[in-house]
């Protein structure tokens, strides 16, 4: 049987092991909708570099040493 026919077959025996509960779902959204409406903006940085300055010196810290191996 492939993946898909496996599928097919659980969810006509009643088997929900593989399926998502609408609970689960709702809970997973409510995650994501919030990720959706509350982000801080885009920030710009040239194609080929290692992003944003405001990124490494937020994600690195000032305690670690950056370095950036194509300057």
């Amino acid at each position: 049987m492939t993946a898909y026919e496996r599928l097919l077959g659980d969810a006509i025996d009643g088997d929900k092991t593989l399926f998502a509960s609408a609970d689960g779902v709702e809970a997973a959204w409510a995650i994501v909708d919030r990720v959706l409406r509350d982000h801080p903006p885009a920030r710009s940085y040239e194609p080929g570099t290692w992003g944003p300055v405001e990124a490494v010196n937020r994600l690195a810290g000032t305690h670690v040493p950056w370095h950036d191996p194509a300057p």
